[in-house]
Parts: structure tokens; sequence; C-alpha cells
């Protein structure tokens, strides 16, 4: 069975602000480091008129259930967003092949008003291990909403200082 998770944060940025934030590649590499990854290679990174296609191989430490960091203190990911331009804001569909794991999920930033934004994320987080599946489900949830907390927090920062 599947877990849904959900975050929504309000920026005090434009959706335009935010996307050129989520272009800069200084950004990405300091985000990155920052938030702890082990490793991580931008694969691809291309812009055109209304569209923006980002892919990560990323190595983070696998805060996993015990029974699972028996086998695996280490997980390789790669992650996938294709985001398009979405009347005054983006939408983004992604992925994030972390095997066992398959995350997939939405993204959008709206605007709120002429200075403000909303960006939601919804994921849906599967794991095909027999017994211990949903235990792992429920971990990458768990990390995952503690990850939208940092994230906010570093962008909040970043923003603040490249704006």
């Amino acid at each position: 069975m599947a877990k849904k998770i959900s975050n929504t944060d309000r920026y005090d940025h434009t959706p335009s602000e935010i996307m050129a934030m989520l272009q800069n590649a200084d950004y990405l590499t300091e985000k990155y480091t920052t938030l702890g990854d082990i490793q991580f290679d931008i694969v691809e990174q291309s812009a055109a008129d209304g569209s923006y296609v980002l892919r990560i191989d990323r190595e983070v430490e696998a805060n996993l259930p015990d029974i699972v960091k028996k086998f695996k203190e280490t997980n390789e990911m790669t992650q996938t967003e294709n985001w398009t331009a979405d009347g005054d804001g983006w939408s983004c569909e992604m992925t994030i092949d972390a095997s066992p794991a398959k995350i997939t999920g939405k993204q959008k930033i709206t605007p709120v008003g002429d200075k403000k934004s909303d960006w939601k994320v919804e994921m849906e987080i599967k794991v095909g291990v027999p017994l211990v599946g949903g235990k792992v489900e429920k971990a990458i949830a768990e990390e995952s909403m503690k990850q939208f907390g940092l994230e906010y927090q570093f962008n909040q920062q970043w923003l603040a200082s490249n704006s």
C-alpha cells in the first residue's frame, strides 16, 4: 500500500523569483551540500520557453528502520522534475527512483497576491518489499516531511541573500 503526503509553504516571493532560484546551479549545489547529501550530480538541467527539466543523481543517508539499515546505510536515487509554466505560476511532475522505493508527485507554485507564493508538494511513496514495505514508506514519509521544513528554511535564506 502506498503512503501519500502533502506540504504547502508560503513564500514572500513571486513564482518567477522562486523559479529563477530553482534554475540557478549555485543554488542547487549549495542546497544539496547544506542539506547533507553525501554526493550529487546534476545530470540534466535545461530551460526552454515555459519549461524547465532537472534530473539529479543523489546519495543520501538512509534514515530508514533499523531492519533496512542492516542492508543499506545510504540511499542512491534519481530525482526528475519536469516544470511547466501554468498561468502566473509553475507546475511540476516529479519522480524519485530510490530502489526499492518509487516516489511520484506533483508540485505547484501559485501566486498569492502581488508578491507572495504558495509552493505545494504532493507525493505518493511506494515500496515493493514484502513485510516491511509499509514501515519503510512511513519512514520515508516522515523523513520527507522533515526535509520539507529544512528546504523551506534554506530557500528562505537563499532568496533573502540572492534576490
